[in-house]
């Protein structure tokens, strides 16, 4: 909804932009005049989204999302505790496994992931070995 919103504003003041425009120029003059203007309102958008969707992300209410998490692993599945909520999963709802340096992001839905960072890890092996633990219990489903 909220992009709809800004898509309504957006497009409210691209009629403005044109509207405004003077009418004694050239085409092209009228063309890279409202270019620019469209520009200017579409960066104020992008960057009023960007700031609410930054505000949403610290906001207190996360608490829940944004907290402490204690993960435990074994050839069954998988068990997410936090201080306000613990979630046992199976391997069998790991729909992709993903690893980039630093994290390794178990994903249980599409734009849903267990992130585990590697600072959780004492060093390469174990890092590694876990990964491939992972990898064999999710392929194994």
């Amino acid at each position: 909804m909220v992009i709809a919103y800004y898509g309504l504003g957006f497009a409210v003041l691209s009629l403005v932009v044109f509207q405004g425009l003077p009418k004694n120029v050239s085409v092209a003059a009228r063309g890279m005049t409202f270019i620019i203007g469209e520009s200017i309102v579409f960066v104020f958008f992008a960057v009023v989204f960007g700031f609410s969707v930054v505000l949403g992300m610290v906001s207190r209410k996360n608490k829940t999302l944004l907290t402490e998490r204690n993960m435990t692993f074994d050839d069954h599945g998988f068990t997410s505790e936090t201080q306000y909520s613990r979630s046992e999963m199976k391997w069998p709802i790991v729909q992709k496994l993903a690893r980039t340096r630093n994290y390794i992001f178990i994903y249980v839905a599409q734009h849903s992931a267990h992130i585990v960072p590697r600072r959780a890890f004492g060093g390469d092996t174990e890092w590694d070995s876990f990964y491939e633990f992972c990898k064999q219990r999710s392929r194994a489903t």
